[in-house]
């Protein structure tokens, strides 16, 4: 197997603001389920699946970030846990 060639690269992803959130969700049924695909890697080479489960808001941090945090976790299923030692 030959190795790969590796190669630095800019990553600038354009951050969404609650607008393009909002204009996304026009149309979508109230009772929709909310879930993101988080990129495990710059450039959206790999996703995880995540579900939307809460929301941070700048008033709760006691901040005056304009930024809303969107709380995610795993989807609902069985998973395997290492036991504790």
């Amino acid at each position: 197997m030959t190795p790969q060639s590796s190669a630095v690269f800019l990553h600038s992803p354009t951050p969404w603001t609650v607008g393009d959130l909002r204009q996304s969700l026009d149309g979508l049924p109230p009772d929709a389920t909310l879930a993101i695909y988080v990129a495990t890697s710059p450039g959206r080479e790999a996703w995880e699946e995540q579900v939307v489960v809460g929301l941070w808001k700048p008033e709760a941090l006691n901040c005056s970030s304009r930024i809303a945090i969107i709380l995610a976790d795993m989807p609902a299923g069985l998973y395997l846990r290492a036991a504790e030692q």
